[in-house]
């Protein structure tokens, strides 16, 4: 594990005359300079800070970059496609097409990166590209949204501003942007924090690993899904009071899921991100007698955590292929393999699936190490509306709904009056 922590410098850094003494990592040194609004002591503000995480700046220049040579890239791709004269003509052909969808007014996007022109020009069928061009439609609206919604709220605390400057009658403020007594903690100082805390897992907490090796065995949508499972699986552990120490195994650097988990973690690749992403496998790493593989296809449940166990969970979303690759993968390799025990401990409800997410494995490992409780692990972290209480109580209201609705609501029978069937009455009738 030491090759996971890096050397630490000494930097000494004399202010006033008096010496200053800070850990600083060894490759992300950056002096500061902080202006304040006193000149006399601008001069005497530069120092070092230790960054776990690059600050939001270079964040976004990282996450631009990326972007922009993935651009070149798949604009590469699509040129040489396009040489090809049937391609050509297919290219030509599927643009008729957008064009007769957005003259019908279809859900179909404004612009279409060259990425997507190759996902479409692969695409088999209509249906398909049109399920596709929708996903696409919904993302467009979304980010022409938000980009409103952050316009609108810029608007807002300009003119807040220009009140407050309005009404400024030169007493003293406190609270944030004013004067304050305390000290503002920033989302820089918080990431810092808790990369701390996972950087500390490292070295001493069990080992969780994904395997990451299922990149032919998904289609581009379950890529992009499975890349948002893994950001949120790090963000749980990430967050959680008691975290464990994550691996990537089996990663192509070069795949699509790693493009995409680029994408939502611009710090992934940084020699000082706090998670182990390998293109080696956990069988190269850890003794093959403490592997555990959990698998939902297998007959072993997994009654108690053991601390000396590395788990592996398979990094795979299964929508469209739901073959038990994890277990012959884990046959062929000759690993322990386990599953939660989900029957056992939750009553489901009816025609609901007990597919599990990434992150919320992630989490049920991590209540179960924390508390070896098998009742609060998937209780707090298995979503209630598979379990058949919930799944009664939406039947009824639906039920509900309908009977009291206009459109379904029975008439009463109009009163009919009592007959007499005595025998006498029947006599008489006679």
């Amino acid at each position: 594990m030491l090759n996971n922590v890096r050397r630490c410098l000494t930097v000494s850094v004399r202010t006033r005359g008096k010496l200053l003494i800070r850990s600083i990592h060894e490759n992300v040194l950056s002096p500061v300079l902080h202006s304040r609004a006193n000149a006399r002591r601008s001069n005497n503000a530069v120092y070092k800070r230790f960054y776990c995480q690059a600050t939001i700046d270079e964040q976004n220049l990282k996450s631009i970059d990326l972007k922009n040579q993935q651009d070149k890239l798949d604009q590469q791709k699509l040129d040489d496609v396009l040489s090809d004269p049937e391609n050509k003509k297919r290219f030509q052909i599927l643009e008729l097409e957008l064009d007769v969808l957005r003259h019908n007014a279809e859900r179909v996007p404004d612009n279409i990166e060259p990425s997507d022109w190759l996902l479409l020009l692969n695409s088999p069928t209509k249906t398909r590209r049109k399920r596709y061009l929708e996903f696409l439609w919904r993302n467009e609206r979304a980010s022409e949204n938000e980009k409103a919604k952050k316009a609108l709220k810029k608007a807002e605390a300009l003119a807040k501003k220009e009140a407050e400057l309005a009404d400024d009658t030169g007493e003293m403020k406190y609270g944030l942007l004013h004067n304050t007594l305390f000290m503002r903690i920033y989302e820089t100082t918080i990431n810092r924090f808790y990369n701390g805390k996972l950087l500390q897992s490292m070295m001493f907490e069990p080992k969780l690993v994904f395997d990451c090796g299922y990149d032919d065995d998904m289609n581009h949508r379950e890529i992009h899904n499975c890349a948002k499972q893994l950001s949120l699986a790090f963000a749980s552990n990430r967050l959680h009071a008691d975290p464990m120490c994550l691996y990537f195994c089996n990663f192509n650097k070069d795949g699509l899921l790693k493009r995409y988990l680029h994408q939502n973690i611009p710090t992934l690749m940084n020699d000082d991100f706090p998670v182990t992403v390998t293109s080696q496998s956990y069988l190269d790493l850890f003794p093959k007698n403490q592997l555990v593989y959990l698998t939902p296809h297998c007959r072993v449940n997994l009654n108690e955590y053991d601390p000396d166990a590395v788990y592996i969970i398979g990094a795979l979303v299964d929508k469209t292929n739901s073959q038990p690759l994890s277990l012959a993968k884990a046959k062929r390799e000759g690993i322990s393999m386990a599953k939660f025990p989900i029957d056992t401990y939750l009553d489901w409800g009816a025609s609901s699936s007990k597919n599990l997410t990434l992150d919320q494995c992630t989490r049920i490992m991590l209540d179960l190490r924390h508390t070896r409780d098998w009742n609060k692990a998937l209780s707090n972290n298995v979503p209630t509306r598979k379990l058949r209480n919930a799944r009664e109580n939406s039947l009824r209201q639906k039920l509900y709904k309908s009977i009291s609705s206009d459109t379904y609501k029975i008439e009463e029978p109009a009163e009919v009056p009592l007959k007499d069937f005595t025998f006498g009455s029947r006599k008489i009738k006679n």
